[in-house]
Parts: structure tokens; sequence; C-alpha cells
């Protein structure tokens, strides 16, 4: 059972890293096909979406939550290294495409940061606002993909209310180790839907 799941994590590893710019390593796009079943006229997908034209504070804050989130996602690897040796190849293997990206990321000039994806979605989160919280939007399903919250503009997260609906616009930042598709976004535009 555990050369499954770990040949699992080794393709989940092997494609599941992205950043910005022309070198730069990409992760597998997420599906473009849409993930929710709104009515119609107000599709939620993850892929096709027009970024909006960002401004240079805009920018640096959302490569901010970026380089915030690839500390978070290596710190929380770095705690399940177990001794496996299987396991923990995986593991330091996804742990260094990170700490390459994070590198890069740091290093390149933050007027050129653009993310590499968009989402629309419609949804809420649950429990209190904090970095890593899931946004459960609709037409979710057991095997995602899942957004996890990494920052909100201008760090407004009294803006939000628990549980309320809203459609959200987010850039997506960068997969989280898991055998799903799990991204870390920034939550750049929001409008409550009731």
């Amino acid at each position: 059972m555990r050369v499954p799941l770990f040949l699992s994590i080794v393709v989940l590893a092997a494609g599941c890293v992205t950043t910005s710019g022309e070198d730069a390593v990409r992760t597998a796009e997420p599906a473009a096909r849409p993930v929710s079943a709104l009515p119609a006229g107000r599709p939620s997908s993850p892929g096709h979406i027009e970024p909006p034209v960002l401004t240079p504070t805009e920018r640096e804050e959302i490569r901010q939550a970026h380089l915030a989130a690839l500390a978070q996602e290596i710190a929380r690897l770095e705690t399940l290294l177990s001794g496996d040796r299987q396991e923990d190849d995986a593991i330091a293997t996804f742990i260094s495409r990170l700490s390459e990206e994070k590198a890069r990321l740091e290093r390149e000039d933050p007027a050129s940061y653009t993310p590499s994806s968009w989402v629309d979605l419609e949804g809420s989160f649950t429990g209190p606002f904090e970095f890593g919280q899931l946004f459960y939007y609709e037409g979710m399903t057991r095997s995602g993909p899942f957004y996890h919250l990494a920052g909100l503009k201008d760090g407004a997260l009294s803006a939000l209310r628990e549980e309320r609906p809203y459609r959200i616009l987010a850039a997506v930042l960068c997969r989280r180790y898991y055998p799903f598709p799990s991204s870390y976004i920034f939550v750049y535009r929001w409008e409550a839907l009731r």
C-alpha cells in the first residue's frame, strides 16, 4: 500500500512548484473546467481568468504573500520529515523546489512580479480568518482543488465575515504538498453575495 502512496506523492512533487518570470518552474495548471455549478452568467472557474491590472503596491503585496506562503509551506513540510526514507525523499525534493522558488522570488524585481494564475470562485471561509484558512467554494469536491488563504488585499481580514458567502478573485500563489490539488491564494477582490 505504501508504494502507490509514495508514487502519487513523487508525481505530485515532481510538478507542483510555481513562480513568475521567464525561467520559472511551473505547477501543473489547475483544471480548465469550471469548478462549480453556478447559474449561467456567473461562471466560476480556476482557469481563463482575465488578470487585473496591478499597481506596483499591489504587486508587492501579492509577492510578499507569495513569499510568506512559501516560507509557511517549507516550515510545514519540515515538520513532516519522519525518518521514512521514501516519503522523506519526496518531501525533501519538494522542500528543495520551494526553497529554489523562494530564492528566485526574493531576487526578482518586485515590479516584474506577476501571479501565474487567477481563480474566480463563490464560497465562504469557515472558522477564524488566519493564514492557511480553507476557502469552501461551490462545487468543491473532496479531491479539490483546495485554496488556502495566504493574504488579503490591504490585509483587510476584518472586512470579511465568517461563513458569509463571497465571490472572490484570487491570485494562485504556490502549490501545497498534498495528494490532491491544493494551493495558497491571495484574495485580491471580494464581493458579499448576501
